[in-house]
């Protein structure tokens, strides 16, 4: 006859305990996988938007997608650029979904049934993962040029009809792969949070062209995000639907450029065609090593010396209300040992009420600081510090610039 033995209390516990931590286990080895793979766990707050209720697709390094409701497309999404769907907004119809992924011209990629009142805050691209869900950010930083890789290959050509293809086609354009590796908006919590991407290369050289005219010496076309800059200048921080067009010009002929931008809508405005060296004209060569630079009012000054030094009193400027200031500092070459990275960090303010860090670039290289009221505050950094009083140096945090802010 078979007895049965009741377990007792104690031995109970310890099976529990054990069985607890088995699932801690299984659950800790499942995240661990998921960082592995650059699948991002958490929460986050989800973008700012003007709704509460909205989705924001984020392709990161994926390839580009189209994103349908219901078999209808909604959002044809880049690599490097994002789109937001608001419910029941712009042709987006109000929930529930039927939500499909699809790579552009390619497969599908994923579909999830969206029900109302569950969701989620982002849809989440990257060229290993299709997520839909709530993360604490975008997974690790892509790499330089990873949006290339989706760029489609050039078409074999016929050598012998090239002048007539040219010709009949108009100049080469070379568009800029990597839409938004450089700039994230800082919201309300200090996070850095995804910018919907209008600009488009197609759409900013067709505005460029429309003011520069037809014009048989252009040789080629050539888009980038951000404002053109001459060589060794300080360029501006690359600001969210702003890029430039440089019309290259045959023989000895000054090359144009046009600053396009875009709103919400996509809607490009280009400003007047500007002069700029060609080229192929020798940059200006300097021995100087400067930490950064700073542009406000429109006027660019460098920090400190020439010896890539801080400097102790810092460098003084004075803004009004709602005025802002650009922060660009010198990124470090990199090699076998190091990424690319600001030779000293970007600053931070003394008084984040007067002097407020608005937006700032992906690798932390370049920011924008608005004043948003009267008082004075301090941009600091930290690297090699030269006192001017007592000539000495140090090395840890510094001034370098202060900032008064009027009414």
């Amino acid at each position: 006859m078979t007895r049965w033995r009741w377990i007792s209390s104690r031995a109970l516990g310890t099976l529990l305990v054990l069985v607890a931590i088995l699932i801690v286990a299984v659950v800790a080895g499942t995240l661990q996988q998921a960082a592995n793979r650059g699948i991002p766990t958490g929460t986050m707050a989800p973008p700012a938007s003007r709704s509460a209720s909205s989705l924001y697709v984020d392709d990161v390094d994926g390839p580009p997608v189209d994103v349908l409701i219901g078999g209808k497309l909604v959002a044809s999404v880049g690599c490097g650029s994002g789109a937001q769907l608001i419910p029941g907004h712009a042709g987006v119809p109000p929930l529930p979904w039927s939500l499909d992924v699809r790579q552009t011209d390619g497969p599908a990629l994923g579909h999830w049934d969206v029900r109302a009142g569950q969701l989620p805050p982002m849809l989440l691209i990257r060229a290993d993962t299709i997520a839909l869900g709530t993360f604490p950010g975008d997974g690790p930083a892509p790499a330089p040029g990873a949006c290339a890789r989706w760029s489609p290959s050039p078409a074999p050509t016929d050598l012998s009809s090239a002048s007539a293809s040219a010709a009949a086609v108009g100049p080469p354009v070379t568009c800029d792969p990597d839409a938004v590796p450089y700039v994230r908006e800082v919201g309300p919590t200090g996070s850095l949070l995804p910018v919907v991407i209008t600009l488009t290369c197609e759409r900013a050289v067709a505005a460029a062209q429309a003011l520069v005219g037809p014009d048989r010496d252009v040789a080629s076309i050539e888009f980038a995000y951000g404002p053109w800059c001459p060589p060794e200048a300080f360029c501006a921080l690359i600001l969210p639907n702003t890029g430039h067009v440089i019309f290259r010009r045959r023989g000895s002929q000054t090359d144009l450029v046009v600053d396009v931008s875009a709103d919400a809508s996509g809607k490009v405005t280009a400003s007047a065609p500007i002069p700029i060296p060609s080229a192929s004209a020798p940059a200006p060569s300097s021995t100087c090593l400067f930490v950064g630079w700073y542009r406000a009012n429109g006027i660019a000054r460098q920090f400190a010396d020439c010896a890539g030094l801080l400097v102790d009193p810092p460098a003084t400027l004075t803004l009004r209300v709602g005025q802002v200031v650009e922060v660009h500092m010198t990124v470090e070459a990199p090699d076998a040992s190091h990424l690319p990275a600001p030779i000293d960090p970007l600053p931070t303010s003394t008084d984040a009420s007067v002097l407020r860090l608005v937006s700032e670039s992906a690798d932390g290289s370049t920011g924008i600081y608005r004043a948003g009221q009267a008082g004075r505050a301090t941009l600091v950094s930290s690297g090699y510090c030269l006192h001017l009083p007592s000539e000495q140096e140090t090395q840890g945090p510094c001034p370098a610039l202060a900032v008064s802010v009027a009414p």
